[in-house]
């Protein structure tokens, strides 16, 4: 039944495309600054400024709510695209240089942020509420894991495409959103106009919904949250010189970043088949642990053999995909319907806040002492993060995903 919801589809493949192209935009990017520059602090540089807007994500939120979510879409996805252009033309006439790239990474990510969460209030409105797991966790797949998927084939076909080439690829990906989303029909929700009409002012509508975030329960998931996203943003900076100094360059780096993608989807995947089999508690915490307890095991497994460690990493990344969809459905379901752009884009923030950071120091760090140290830090985050989850009332009182209530207010 799901996917013979032609709105459904339009937003899948809005996010698959999407998707694709920033995942072109990324590594080529991020390649490309190391190439011309030859300078990991710069990379983190690169980083920080694709993490950075992120954090804004805040100040979204009313605006979402307030707005037509499809308009605002399409608005933002053409300004991606008028980016492009200016990139491509700038390297047709031979005038790009590392900061005029470094400036439209940061435009051009501003105005991927306002994309996410559009599609993450959308999903509610498309879908029906006894499919919003499914489709959250095949939206995760086309989010989370092909993401990954097309960053490894992007760092792939560097070796084989000019640069030209693969940001002339990256602005059709842009596109096709576009025409896409014009075939999208959606209600907007009663409690929106009904906000509309009582006048709350930009500032109220975003103090309530920080309001929310502040609850004790979202509290005990974001804060630890904030910390891995710190070191994730670390080795995500730390990827392209741990391909240079243990692979072969760009098809390492490639391979290496498929291979959290694939691990990140087959975890998505299945999700939906143990989602009531256990509290969400209990799911989380073990997801967690285990997870950073075969993601040690994998950097060291780099030194014996290279499939080893790309099965390993996998392996790892598999429970960080599921418990991606078990966050995603639990932070649909917990607000109240009128507040999703609001509550959705603040946890965003909260949780993203440390990521500008984690890049410069992931920089910094590879620089000072080597890449397997910070993709040490990592696995080690994942293994804390799970234990305190674990001895945690709040979250371990929670029950199966399915039976999650809202809020009390």
């Amino acid at each position: 039944m799901l996917f013979k919801n032609k709105n459904f589809q339009f937003l899948l493949w809005s996010r698959i495309s999407s998707n694709i192209g920033d995942s072109i935009f990324y590594i080529v990017s991020m390649w490309a600054i190391l190439e011309i520059s030859r300078s990991p602090i710069l990379t983190g540089v690169a980083g920080f400024l694709f993490t950075l807007p992120s954090i804004f994500n805040v100040l979204l939120g009313p605006l979402i709510d307030r707005s037509h979510p499809k308009k605002l879409y399409i608005f933002a996805s053409i300004i991606q695209a008028l980016l492009l252009g200016i990139i491509l033309f700038t390297l047709g006439i031979g005038e790009m240089n590392v900061w005029m790239l470094l400036f439209i990474i940061l435009l051009l990510t501003i105005f991927s942020e306002v994309v996410y969460p559009i599609e993450n209030v959308l999903i509610p409105k498309v879908v029906e509420k006894g499919q919003l797991v499914k489709a959250n966790s095949v939206m995760s797949v086309a989010y989370q894991g092909l993401d990954f998927v097309f960053n490894g084939l992007s760092g792939i076909l560097i070796g084989f495409l000019a640069i030209t080439v693969l940001y002339g690829l990256n602005l059709l990906f842009f596109l096709i959103p576009i025409f896409l989303m014009m075939l999208l029909k959606i209600n907007i929700s009663r409690g929106k106009k009904e906000s509309k009409d009582k006048g709350n002012s930009y500032k109220e509508e975003l103090l309530e919904g920080l309001k929310v975030v502040n609850h004790p329960l979202l509290r005990a998931f974001l804060v630890p949250l904030t910390i891995i996203n710190f070191l994730f943003a670390m080795i995500l900076v730390t990827l392209p010189s741990f391909a240079n100094q243990y692979g072969n360059g760009p098809s390492t780096y490639g391979l290496t970043i498929a291979f959290l993608g694939l691990g990140s989807m087959l975890g998505a995947l299945f999700i939906d088949n143990f989602r009531t089999k256990q509290r969400l508690g209990i799911m989380m915490s073990a997801g967690f642990i285990l997870s950073g307890c075969t993601w040690l095991l994998m950097v060291f497994s780099i030194q014996l053999s290279e499939i080893i460690f790309y099965i390993l990493l996998a392996i790892s990344y598999a429970f960080i995909g599921a418990i991606n969809v078990l966050f995603t459905v639990l932070f649909q379901k917990l607000p109240e319907e009128k507040m999703l752009g609001r509550v959705n884009t603040a946890i965003e923030s909260i949780i993203s806040f440390a990521m500008p950071i984690g890049s410069l120091a992931g920089g910094f760090l590879t620089e000072l002492a080597s890449p397997i140290f910070v993709l040490c830090l990592f696995g080690i985050g994942l293994i804390i993060l799970g234990g305190f989850y674990l001895f945690n009332r709040s979250i371990q009182s929670l029950p199966d995903i399915d039976k999650v209530e809202k809020l009390e207010r």
